[in-house]
């Protein structure tokens, strides 16, 4: 009986979880296909103010005025580094490109650190307001700035090349995150980082990978066109993306357990907060530009 329940749960867990990504799609297509730059710039920075608004409980924020004023703050920051991005030129958005990429590498790799030594790692950050707010920063912004670079880019002869690619590594973590889900519920048995996220299990993530293979196979094959590299590098580099959007996804997991906090938020069912359905993509994002650069487009065109 015990049993029946928990496969039960588990079911209706991934019901939720898989009917909402289903409700998204049909919202990120939109948003990324028939939003010109600048809307998708507002919209991007809406999403991440609101995400900075979840993030506030980590840095120990507990009235809602402190909360809307540091989430303000950030979301009006970000917008305004964004309009300026935009309007720059090719040459000094592929040099400040290039700038955020480093400094995104750079932090991710030390996220990794403190991910795989948690949780003696929070002993350094645990009660620094200040650090907590600054991986926040480095966390989300160049998650943006990797969004509107790739939007704004394309070849002549395949304008909207930019919303196919954000389409393909979006899907690709989806299809991963949801994949993983599942056969981490239904399968899994060995963790995977049982200090940071107990649920997530070595079963899970090799289902994940598998599933992930096979939509990338399956979306190479039907839009051939956007992808300038070979087969065998969109396959490699896709299997590494998925790999590190588990490190998106286990460093807001790192803050939660370090809280307390099962979700950030209820916005979104069966996924919790907006945080929750980001994190995955803040690592993967920037990573997959990395790919584009080393792989295939060796020149970016601004719309």
């Amino acid at each position: 009986m015990q049993m029946s329940l928990k496969y039960d749960k588990n079911l209706s867990n991934f019901s939720h979880r898989l009917v909402s990504s289903i409700f998204l799609i049909p919202i990120v297509i939109f948003s990324i296909f028939l939003l010109s730059s600048r809307m998708v710039v507002q919209v991007s920075a809406f999403v991440s103010t609101l995400a900075a608004w979840e993030w506030s409980q980590f840095i120990g924020f507990k009235k809602q005025f402190k909360k809307l004023i540091y989430a303000f703050l950030f979301g009006f920051s970000l917008l305004f580094l964004e309009f300026f991005f935009i309007n720059l030129d090719e040459f000094m958005m592929n040099q400040i490109m290039k700038i955020i990429l480093i400094i995104g590498s750079i932090w991710w790799f030390f996220a990794i650190i403190l991910i795989t030594t948690f949780p003696k790692s929070s002993k350094i950050w645990g009660n620094s307001s200040v650090l907590k707010s600054l991986f926040y920063v480095l966390t989300i912004f160049p998650f943006n700035f990797c969004i509107i670079f790739l939007k704004d880019m394309h070849r002549n002869d395949h304008p909207t090349i930019g919303s196919w690619l954000i389409l393909y590594v979006i899907l690709l973590v989806w299809v991963f995150d949801i994949s993983s889900y599942f056969f981490g519920k239904m399968l899994g048995k060995k963790k995977l980082a049982e200090h940071v996220s107990p649920n997530k299990t070595i079963e899970g993530v090799l289902g994940g990978m598998a599933c992930s293979q096979i939509f990338s196979w399956t979306f190479f094959y039907i839009n051939t066109s956007i992808f300038l590299g070979s087969k065998y590098q969109i396959f490699f580099s896709s299997l590494i993306i998925v790999i590190i959007s588990i490190f998106g996804d286990l460093l807001e997991s790192m803050f939660k357990r370090k809280f307390g906090i099962k979700d950030t938020g209820r916005i979104i069912p069966g996924h919790g907060g907006i945080l929750d359905r980001i994190d995955s993509l803040t690592s993967a994002i920037p990573t997959f530009i990395v790919f584009l650069k080393l792989f295939t487009y060796d020149q970016f065109i601004k719309v």
